[in-house]
């Protein structure tokens, strides 16, 4: 293996562990604000119970895109593919996602 493909396999190396450990620290911080949230609402504080439901959401939300992130990363799903899964999570109205899969046949 030459000095340039050893260089750019450490490059993959350290660009994986960073975004393992933003990752990991967004779930961590999920996990920890929602124990913190329900200690709360078990006090009697009624805004704390949106935040013991918004907790773990935003934490699936977190997995959710770590995952992509890691499959784009590794090229295990072809570019269209990401855009297509985001068109179809941004916009759930079967008219909309009508056109733009027209629009991307078509190009």
């Amino acid at each position: 293996m030459s000095s340039r493909e050893e260089g750019q396999s450490n490059l993959k190396v350290r660009a994986a562990w960073k975004l393992h450990l933003v990752g990991g620290l967004g779930i961590l911080l999920c996990v920890i604000a929602l124990s913190v949230e329900t200690v709360r609402a078990f006090d009697g504080n009624g805004l704390s119970w949106v935040y013991v439901i918004e907790w773990p959401i935003l934490g699936g939300f977190g997995a959710y895109l770590w995952r992509q992130l890691l499959r784009d990363y590794r090229g295990e799903r072809p570019a269209r593919d990401a855009i297509i899964s985001a068109l179809e999570a941004a916009s759930r109205s079967s008219e909309g996602l009508a056109s733009t899969e027209e629009s991307i046949n078509r190009d």
